[in-house]
């Protein structure tokens, strides 16, 4: 059997008590990633009654218990379950780094290509409208003026709710994966 996962270390899967008031005792039985323990606990009593008394100091072969060895149990699978729980915590901070660094790359390897083609696209516009005007530099400023009349629409559509949705999407698109 391979090692468990660490979100699975210290669940118990199954628990019995088993109270056995014939031979006066009591038994304990946990299953959890480790497999199965049986512990079983002596009652004693000086009269078999519903008072029955259990003693958790000893085991069924007489011998203390050693309440240490459970607490350092205890302390090792919290110790595990703290570090696996800071290791998801990071690996799902690169993963959320490497997802957005991947994003960026491609944005802007993607917007600079953009630029190059609408760059030469106006360029190409502005002699067209140049030779159909019969003067190059009036081509050039009817396309410079087509962006003008561009960047005044955007602006009034910006300022007039177009901002907002834009964020609200972006928010959206951020935390759908939550």
């Amino acid at each position: 059997m391979g090692k468990p996962a660490p979100q699975d270390r210290g669940k118990v899967y199954t628990e019995e008590r088993v109270l056995d008031r014939d031979r006066g005792s009591l038994e304990f039985r946990s299953q959890n990633w480790r497999g199965t323990r049986t512990k079983q606990r002596t009652m004693y009593s000086t009269e078999r009654s519903n008072d029955d008394h259990i003693d958790l100091d000893e085991t069924a072969e007489g011998d203390r218990l050693d309440f240490t060895t459970f607490l350092d149990e205890a302390i090792s699978d919290v110790k595990s379950l703290v570090h696996a729980q800071k290791k998801l915590i990071m690996m799902e901070a690169a993963d959320k780094a490497a997802t957005l660094s991947a994003k960026l790359i491609q944005s802007v390897v993607t917007a600079f290509a953009a630029l190059f083609v609408l760059l030469f696209l106006n360029i190409a516009l502005a002699f067209y409208l140049g030779e159909l005007l019969d003067s190059t530099p009036l081509g050039f400023v009817c396309a410079a003026g087509l962006y003008a009349v561009i960047a005044v629409v955007f602006n009034l559509y910006w300022k007039n709710g177009g901002r907002d949705s834009f964020v609200i999407e972006r928010i959206n698109d951020f935390t759908d994966g939550e």
